[in-house]
């Protein structure tokens, strides 16, 4: 009886270790993509532009981890104006030429499934 439990035992080790090592769906490749763009502020807006071959679907923007705008499609190869008090807080509230931005960020859909993102900082 105990060659037989040991026996299952070594063969439910040996199944689990093949499906760990081959069952996965993943290719190996991260399902982020790091954007090609490019942001400035102008002082009252942001100048966005895509630097890729491929668009931006369904794009948040981020001003310093509070202020969001969603929904924007940024073409390849395209630049955007975006005026500051577009963005808001989740209370409503508009990012003002009062604050200073720090940092802006891009998360966005690709047309392959994946997920694109982008991050600079300002001083």
């Amino acid at each position: 009886m105990k060659k037989r439990i040991s026996y299952l035992l070594s063969i439910l080790a040996i199944g689990m270790f093949i499906f760990l090592a081959y069952g996965s769906d993943d290719d190996g490749e991260s399902s982020t993509v790091d954007l090609n763009a490019s942001v400035s502020f102008s002082g009252t807006q942001f100048v966005i532009t895509n630097n890729d071959t491929f668009d931006y679907n369904n794009a948040k923007l981020e001003v310093n981890g509070d202020y969001v705008l969603k929904g924007y499609n940024l073409k390849a190869g395209e630049t955007y104006t975006v005026g500051i008090m577009q963005f808001a807080d989740s209370d409503g509230n508009r990012f003002t030429l009062m604050k200073k931005p720090q940092e802006f960020s891009i998360w966005c859909d690709l047309g392959n499934g994946k997920n694109g993102f982008y991050y600079a900082t300002w001083k």
